[in-house]
């Protein structure tokens, strides 16, 4: 998998974790997602897909990324990837990884154990809906955190064509923590990722 998850940014400990942990993430991923395709009957609209996409981030990555145990739990009823299956996801790190089938297309959501990084990976999604609603997220941040832009960037790739990746990070005031996320996206339609984004919580102090 050829997929440009996220480009060096700055010579920092948690920028290292971050961009070594989506590269483990990038791996592997298209025929599981495939597989989701094949077992559940979705309606291709790629606008659809976004907008679920987005969602998932939001209101499932972002919105418990504090909590990411209690995400967990509150996922031991969805279907989880079989250990071997989650363990090629995240290429050897512990962690756990579980279908996501919505009316709109196949997704998969990733855990890791040991780092606080939730991904979702969409086979199939609007890349221009998903970047635009990211930037809207990114670039509004909750109160008390300031928002940053780290770096975009364009990388063709012979799997997904012209990988657009962005990171951005939120601040906390005081430097208590930071939230970095991480998009990248492609519009080739024989794309085996269209989107993959991840937020990963940095502490004050690691």
């Amino acid at each position: 998998m050829t997929f440009q998850c996220i480009k060096p940014i700055k010579s920092t400990r948690e920028t290292r974790m971050f961009k070594t942990a989506l590269k483990k993430t990038c791996k592997s991923i298209c025929a599981l997602l495939l597989a989701l395709t094949a077992q559940y009957s979705f309606a291709e609209n790629g606008k659809l897909q976004a907008q679920a996409f987005n969602n998932l981030y939001k209101n499932v990555c972002l919105k418990n990324i504090h909590e990411l145990g209690k995400l967990k739990t509150q996922l031991k009823n969805a279907t989880q990837m079989p250990a071997p299956e989650a363990r090629k996801l995240l290429k050897g790190a512990a962690g756990n990884a579980w279908m996501v089938p919505e009316d709109s297309g196949a997704f998969v959501l990733t855990l890791h154990e040991k780092k606080p990084i939730c991904t979702i990976i969409a086979h199939h999604a609007d890349a221009k809906s998903v970047e635009e609603a990211f930037l809207k997220l990114v670039t509004n941040p909750i109160a008390s955190l300031q928002a940053k832009k780290l770096s975009a960037t364009h990388n063709k790739t012979k799997a997904n064509g012209n990988a657009h990746t962005m990171t951005y990070e939120w601040q906390a005031h005081k430097g208590k923590y930071k939230i970095v996320f991480s998009l990248s996206t492609t519009a080739f339609e024989q794309a085996e990722i269209q989107a993959l984004g991840s937020i990963f919580l940095v502490n004050d102090g690691e």
